[in-house]
């Protein structure tokens, strides 16, 4: 465990990676290509041996394949750091090593765009509730804003001493958060395709940021393993959430904003929100639990590990399904599609999987 607070986001970032023993691969291109601000490389193609879909029996209502079955794999070629579906559930993005952002077509598997702005690792991407804005942080400093209208830059938000972890958008649209390596998060308020900063809520280093699915609440992973939480109609904050010993990797909320889940180390706890009483501990993996994504249409919560896996859990009854999808590499996120039918999961090996999601406990 980390005893002493570090001084710097520089010490903040060795002391995360001494605690994450390296076990992700690091990769750094030796040769970048030029940076420019809003430019569009050309398409790369998806890995053909992905398992296809099993053929329907119903032309008008298809079958979807068995629980588990990986739909599609895509090669990125870089350490996948974050992945995210659009709201229409047509696009998936990812952020890489590399310094890119890929937006892959979900139906055909390929690479239709790829971002090149940020002069460091993307850490972290998202959608907007419409579609219509895209946002990424990176290990630059900077949040970029872009369209899906012509994928090009928008707005940069600089944070001097500050690499982005993660962002998230409210689900009214109205919000953007930030947070990362420095003592504070930034609250945007986004009016048309202007994008203005209004509130700073203060904490310790950050790691996952998230809202409540009704609005009502953003909540923090920190680096002191407390969930610090926030009302967003008066950006009041509440008494946070304490569970850890050490820094929290991931937090989310279930969508009936009831619940909220938390990894730290090899562990995911739950807690019922109107209360902080504490429900479960999901112990299951053997190595750091770097996401959580709840699914939109049943009571289990999806993780995914350094182990190299990723596995679901019944939240009802606090117990793990008997499903385990497995990666060649560490695991680094995943994002579950809108309807809840596939599962994105990112790897440390440049990959990415979608899978058929479990819809029922």
């Amino acid at each position: 465990l980390i005893h002493q607070r570090p001084q710097s986001a520089r010490d903040m970032r060795e002391a995360l990676h001494r605690l994450r023993g390296r076990s992700a691969v690091t990769a750094i291109p030796s040769s970048v290509p030029p940076i420019t601000p809003s430019s569009v490389s050309p398409p790369l193609q998806a890995d053909t041996t992905a398992t296809p879909a099993q053929p329907s029996t119903m032309p008008s209502r298809p079958t979807p394949p068995p629980v588990g079955t990986m739909i599609r794999r895509l090669i990125t070629g870089s350490p996948v750091r974050s992945v995210a579906f659009s709201p229409n559930g047509k696009w998936l993005l990812d952020g890489h090593d590399d310094y890119t952002v890929g937006v892959w077509e979900v139906a055909t598997g390929e690479q239709k765009v790829t971002l090149r702005g940020h002069e460091s690792t993307v850490r972290t991407v998202a959608f907007s509730p419409d579609g219509k804005l895209i946002a990424t942080g990176s290990d630059d400093e900077t949040i970029r804003i872009w369209r899906t209208s012509d994928w090009q830059t928008l707005q940069v938000m600089h944070h001097p001493g500050c690499p982005i972890e993660s962002v998230s958008f409210s689900p009214d649209g109205r919000y953007l958060a930030a947070g990362g390596w420095g003592n504070a998060i930034t609250l945007y308020l986004l009016k048309q395709e202007k994008i203005e900063p209004i509130g700073l809520f203060s904490c310790p280093f950050v790691h996952s940021l998230s809202f409540a699915p009704n609005g009502s609440l953003l909540a923090a992973g920190c680096y002191d393993g407390a969930i610090y939480l926030w009302q967003i109609a008066d950006q009041q904050a509440l008494d946070p959430i304490s569970g850890f010993n050490t820094f929290i990797y991931s937090v989310a909320f279930n969508p009936a904003s009831t619940i909220i889940a938390a990894s730290s180390g090899t562990t995911i706890r739950l807690w019922r929100l109107k209360d902080r009483y504490p429900l479960d501990t999901l112990q299951g993996h053997t190595a750091p639990v770097r996401e959580l994504a709840f699914s939109p249409r049943a009571p289990l919560l999806a993780s995914v590990s350094e182990d190299r896996s990723a596995r679901f859990w019944n939240v009802e009854h606090g117990q793990p399904l008997p499903l385990i999808l497995e990666h060649s590499a560490g695991v680094s996120c995943l994002n579950f599609s809108p309807d809840g039918q596939l599962l994105a999961t990112g790897s440390h090996d440049g990959r990415i999987c979608l899978w058929q999601a479990p819809t029922e406990q």
